[in-house]
């Protein structure tokens, strides 16, 4: 289920999203793990707000990531790598009934001594699918 950032006020977002643990599986064979260090991310001169991870795993002689591979998995350290843009971020509901996806890859952001992920909202992107459409063709878009 995709979560619901629209119900809900920034304020319960940040409380509800802050170190919250993430997976995204992308291109390696391995899932990425890593935490949201900022549940809502300001980007001047857009109307969209983004999700910002961090690495579940740090290790400081790695801090660009995907600096280093490991034979044919990728740098285990490093939650985004070149290739991996539109993979979905998720987390598995606590009380088992399924999975949260909040996100969508779309870059990197290097701030001094760490590289940190930007992800788009899951929710906007398709109300935007949704609201950009033909006027005949109008319907909603949803995750199934």
């Amino acid at each position: 289920m995709i979560f619901n950032f629209q119900d809900k006020p920034d304020k319960e977002i940040s409380k509800l999203l802050q170190s919250e643990r993430v997976h995204s599986w992308a291109a390696g064979k391995v899932p990425r793990l890593g935490n949201i260090s900022i549940p809502i991310y300001h980007i001047r001169g857009t109307q969209y707000k983004y999700l910002v991870i961090e690495n579940e795993f740090y290790d400081s002689e790695e801090q660009h990531a995907g600096a280093a591979e490991y034979g044919d998995i990728p740098n285990l350290n490093a939650f985004g790598m070149p290739g991996d843009s539109g993979a979905i971020i998720c987390s598995y509901d606590v009380r088992g009934k399924g999975v949260h996806a909040y996100g969508m890859f779309i870059g990197q952001l290097t701030n001094k001594d760490k590289t940190m992920y930007l992800f788009f909202r899951l929710q906007d992107g398709l109300d935007q699918l949704s609201n950009n459409q033909e006027p005949q063709t109008s319907s909603r878009y949803q995750m199934c």
